[in-house]
């Protein structure tokens, strides 16, 4: 967690170098004063829709998405790699114990996970806004952080958490507009939502070991 929260103070500069670098993504501009940003992907790298003639947004990102979902979800539950993840996690020293190499799979759900959120972050650009800005993900890396802790290892979990999460953040939206309540109250649940089932998993620990 640590190593993820400090890296990404290094890819976000490192997105923003990209995008201000006209050697690299950032595209020409006549007007100085414009947001650094790259050129539009081409038409035929964009992800297609699912309902182009209803007008709905959804594209095969849904799908792609879902995929992942049901893969994660049969190595971790359905196969030995799985089960040698699921104990590391659990127990790193006694995985230790029992012959594992616990500094390899470590790396490797880290190496899985980063994919991962990487292809979140690919589908977007492709699927959705068509360009890359320096602020394209609007902190979804750092929601999707919190979902992954709440799941507590289960994939299921994760499109929960990932609804749940989802729901706040555009119902935010909807809420400052209509009822004149400020956005920030979204975030006020969310940090409750956590200390909440944070607490709960302490007591339940607690019990257990009693």
């Amino acid at each position: 967690m640590i190593s993820t929260l400090l890296l990404s103070f290094i890819a976000l500069p490192l997105v923003y170098w990209s995008v201000e670098s006209f050697h690299l993504l950032r595209k020409p501009i006549s007007d100085v004063s414009s947001l650094p940003e790259s050129a539009e992907i081409p038409d035929s790298t964009k992800l297609p829709l699912l309902f182009p003639d209803n007008g709905s947004p959804l594209h095969i990102g849904l799908l792609i998405a879902a995929i992942a979902v049901v893969v994660v979800w049969l190595v971790l539950r359905h196969s030995s790699l799985g089960l040698r993840l699921r104990a590391v996690g659990l127990n790193a020293m006694a995985s230790r114990r029992a012959g594992m190499r616990t500094s390899f799979y470590v790396i490797l759900a880290m190496t899985v996970s980063g994919g991962l959120g990487g292809l979140g972050g690919a589908i977007m650009i492709l699927g959705q806004q068509f360009y890359l800005t320096s602020d394209f993900s609007s902190g979804y890396g750092f929601d999707g952080l919190v979902v992954g802790l709440l799941s507590r290892g289960s994939a299921v979990g994760v499109v929960i958490g990932a609804l749940l999460f989802g729901f706040l953040r555009s119902g935010s939206i909807n809420m400052e507009i209509s009822a004149h309540v400020p956005s920030a109250v979204v975030l006020i649940c969310q940090g409750l939502i956590v200390i909440v089932i944070a607490g709960s998993a302490i007591l339940t620990n607690r019990k257990v070991t009693r």
